[in-house]
């Protein structure tokens, strides 16, 4: 697979949830319908408001802490689950192996890889174990990673055609392998090699 391309909040005294709660959470939801907005723009308008601190941690905590990707599908048709975030997995480098127009590389294998499969994939000119700092932290045994799903299809292939190479094929973690991967292999073989 290609590399992938590439919060605090000051705490006060005021937090008071019952003052008004309507109010504050009026204006929430009014910017959110009505405004494409980032958690990081949001939790800065909030930190400049009078909201009290806890509405921001609150909004922050639920916001960055979800393990869902909100619009994209896994294999099984649940929501997209993370996948890693150390190492930062993902075309977004979010920690979800989501998809977008521009992810020509198709990073929807939520793999854990192995050092059988790090081996073989250098020897096919796609090495994943040296460092390229800051978007690429080189991967190790174990490491759960995005894999382009023809890369992980090469080593299933090669394995397929080849006796005792089982090991070279990653594991593959059903709940945060994007749906589309299904459109090249079929979900029993992803079954096959699946793990927790």
């Amino acid at each position: 697979t290609s590399y992938a391309r590439d919060s605090q909040f000051s705490t006060r005294d005021n937090c008071h949830p019952a003052r008004d709660i309507n109010f504050h959470f009026a204006i929430i939801i009014i910017i959110m319908i009505r405004t494409p907005i980032s958690i990081i723009t949001l939790s800065t308008f909030l930190l400049s408001s009078s909201l009290p601190s806890c509405f921001v941690m609150a909004y922050s905590s639920s916001s960055s802490s979800s393990r869902h990707h909100p619009k994209q599908l896994n294999v099984l048709g649940t929501p997209l689950e993370l996948c890693s975030k150390d190492p930062l997995t993902g075309y977004a480098r979010d920690g979800y192996c989501s998809t977008r127009g521009d992810d020509y590389g198709k990073h929807l294998i939520a793999a854990v890889v192995s050092v059988e499969f790090l081996s073989f994939s250098r020897g096919r000119g796609n090495d994943l174990v040296t460092p390229h700092p800051p978007s690429f932290p080189g991967l190790r045994d174990g490491d759960r990673w995005c894999l382009c799903v023809d890369r992980w299809k090469e080593a299933y292939d090669y394995a397929k055609e080849h006796e005792g190479q089982d090991r070279i094929v990653p594991r593959v973690v059903l709940s945060a392998t994007h749906s589309d991967a299904l459109k090249t292999i079929d979900l029993d073989v992803l079954k096959k090699y699946s793990t927790k």
